[in-house]
């Protein structure tokens, strides 16, 4: 959640509302007499009830206040939110909060292991990123959004990241400062 600071440190109002999105799947509130989505190729998902908050929370909230915030309200999830998806689905701002002038989509897709995919029998290489489609069926174009795609064999955490070149900057800062700071910790460890 550190990025969604990050990425609201600069350059936007402390009073923007900000809707902080995820995704989570539905499949299992549904009994199984009415879960049509079981032949459905795809995930059934639909946005986690989070809060919409102020930049201004944003930048005051310690980083565990927001992280257990967040996730007492994924786990609301309910059919109730289910059922509000859908209508919300029929109104031009989906898949954003008509409460929130901004929308942060943040994921860890990490599971997918779209990273580890062997393309080689089909003469291809391996898969960096960039397997996302950003735009909905109302025309409205996901950006802020950040994904954590993976890990490489190296240990790298890949991040697929849609961002104005601002909060690019501000994003692959703290990144450069964070690995400085690790660098000078294993110098220090190993002095020791």
């Amino acid at each position: 959640m550190t990025h969604v600071q990050i990425v609201h440190s600069k350059g936007t109002s402390s009073n923007t509302i900000v809707h902080c999105t995820n995704y989570a799947s539905f499949r299992s509130l549904l009994p199984p007499e009415l879960d049509a989505t079981s032949t459905y190729a795809h995930n059934a998902f639909i946005p986690l009830p989070y809060p919409v908050l102020s930049v201004a929370d944003l930048q005051s909230f310690p980083l565990h206040t927001l992280t257990n915030l967040l996730s007492a309200s994924r786990a609301s999830l309910s059919m109730y939110h289910v059922v509000s998806a859908y209508n919300l689905n029929q109104q031009p701002c989906f898949p954003n909060s008509p409460d929130a002038e901004e929308t942060m989509h943040v994921s860890n897709v990490s599971a997918s292991r779209i990273l580890e995919t062997d393309w080689t029998l089909i003469g291809s290489k391996r898969t960096i990123c960039g397997y996302r489609y950003q735009a909905t069926p109302t025309d409205v174009m996901f950006t802020n959004a950040v994904y954590i795609a993976g890990r490489l064999d190296d240990g790298c955490i890949v991040l697929d990241v849609t961002l104005n070149r601002t909060r690019l900057d501000l994003l692959s800062g703290e990144i450069q400062r964070l690995q400085a700071r690790i660098a000078r910790n294993q110098i220090y460890s190993s002095r020791k």
